[in-house]
């Protein structure tokens, strides 16, 4: 992981009182301001949620301006429970949008398919709806 381009969010702490922040690929971290190597001196965020939005406008920074193309793709939710029925769109929405994380795996592979390019993910989860199932079991 050494492409300085590159910008990760970076977890520490226990489960039950994690903490974010951001990390450059040369090692370097988000103080807010700037980028330091000192950890002691990173801005950190509660919330995961709270780090993507601050990641975002540093790839905002680094990206405006730039051509683009968007691609769309289907993903399938199966959600299984014995009161399937009962529980509503907008409880799995809310569901998916704290407890999913979608992203590139930058630290590998950069953050595009060619040098100074780009991939960002999204769910859209206002799209959300459901289908007809294939089967009625899991």
């Amino acid at each position: 992981m050494r492409n300085v381009n590159t910008v990760l969010i970076r977890y520490f702490g226990a489960d039950w009182n994690r903490y974010h922040c951001l990390q450059r690929g040369d090692g370097m971290f988000w103080t807010g301001e700037g980028w330091s190597s000192v950890l002691d001196c990173a801005r950190t965020y509660r919330l995961h949620k709270d780090a993507q939005i601050a990641c975002a406008a540093l790839q905002r920074c680094q990206y405006g301006g730039k051509p683009m193309r968007t691609f769309k793709m289907e993903v399938v939710v199966a959600l299984v429970a014995d009161d399937v029925h009962e529980i509503s769109t907008e409880q799995l929405a809310e569901f998916i949008g704290k407890a999913v994380r979608l992203d590139v795996e930058s630290s590998l592979y950069g953050d595009g398919p060619v040098e100074d390019s780009f991939v960002q993910l999204q769910l859209r989860l206002a799209t959300l709806e459901e289908t007809q199932a294939t089967r009625n079991r899991f």
